[in-house]
């Protein structure tokens, strides 16, 4: 699936370089190929997922799958596709600025298709989609990023002052990192408060047939410590302990979510009939794409 996904992201990255006959051909491609390939990336986690015994599974048509995913898809390349037929910057614009508007709602409803389609052996899930919330989900991401990037700023031109009167124009070169700087400031105090927060509306909003509900607390700044000492030294080991970081990142996702049932848990496991096992070529395809949103 990795094999297939890199030679998809090369072929994408490139397309409007060679032509924009080849652009809109790998576009083609991506747009019908790309939701069948989430879809099978649905079925081999949750497929080889199980709980006391009985697997999880998923089951959607092939017309709800391009109805739930092409939005997403189309908002995640059209800018890309805009600058590579060489539209203006005013175009490029209105065009972003109307996928920053919509991303919200196409997330959501990539989350509704995720969790409505998905069983846990007879049972099935259902998810009520809060677009409201999902809308104040981004608009709080937006506002600490803004809030963070302008204090990273003021940190960056201080430091970089400072540098300056110290060793002259030699401190050029340290400024010229202060972006790079800013960006990761914003990635490690934005990213664990973006997770904690979509975690809990998903969860919060998700329901398993039988009397099920989910109840899920997952601390931002647990996850910011984690991100913090684990992260560095995945960098530090360029990238070896990534591994160990997953698998922290995993086991406080599990240790956040309560379920909550009125009656026993055994009394509600049903027992699933048997399905032909998924294939991995979807999961390493979404992985690499990133298309699964699965935080």
């Amino acid at each position: 699936g990795r094999v297939l996904a890199l030679a998809l992201l090369v072929c994408y990255g490139h397309a409007f370089e060679w032509s924009k006959g080849a652009g809109f051909a790998m576009l083609a491609v991506l747009y019908a190929f790309g939701p069948m390939l989430f879809a099978g990336a649905q079925r081999f986690k949750l497929g080889n997922t199980s709980w006391r015994g009985l697997r999880f599974g998923f089951q959607a048509s092939a017309a709800t799958v391009y109805a739930s995913c092409l939005p997403l898809l189309v908002a995640w390349t059209v800018v890309s596709v805009g600058a590579g037929m060489g539209l203006g910057p005013i175009v490029i614009g209105i065009a972003g600025l109307a996928v920053g508007l919509l991303f919200p709602l196409a997330h959501g409803w990539l989350k509704r298709f995720q969790h409505r389609h998905a069983r846990y052996g007879a049972l099935e899930f259902d998810f009520e989609l809060p677009v409201r919330k999902f809308y104040g989900l981004y608009l709080t991401l937006v506002g600490v990023g803004l809030l963070g990037g302008f204090v990273a700023g003021v940190i960056a031109a201080v430091t970089i002052g400072a540098l300056k009167a110290v060793f002259g124009a030699q401190a050029s070169l340290v400024a010229m990192f202060a972006p790079l700087a800013t960006m990761g400031v914003l990635w490690v105090i934005g990213w664990p408060i973006y997770i904690a927060r979509l975690q809990k509306l998903i969860w919060d909003n998700t329901r398993l047939a039988g009397g099920i509900e989910f109840a899920y607390q997952l601390p931002a700044f647990s996850l910011f410590k984690t991100v913090m000492g684990h992260g560095l030294l995945t960098v530090l080991t360029l990238g070896l302990y990534w591994p160990f970081l997953a698998v922290r990142i995993a086991k406080l996702r599990i240790e956040g979510m309560t379920v909550l049932s009125d009656e026993p848990l055994d009394a509600l496991v049903v027992r699933a009939a048997r399905r032909r096992g998924p294939g991995a070529v979807g999961d390493g395809v979404a992985d690499a794409f990133g298309l699964d949103i699965g935080w």
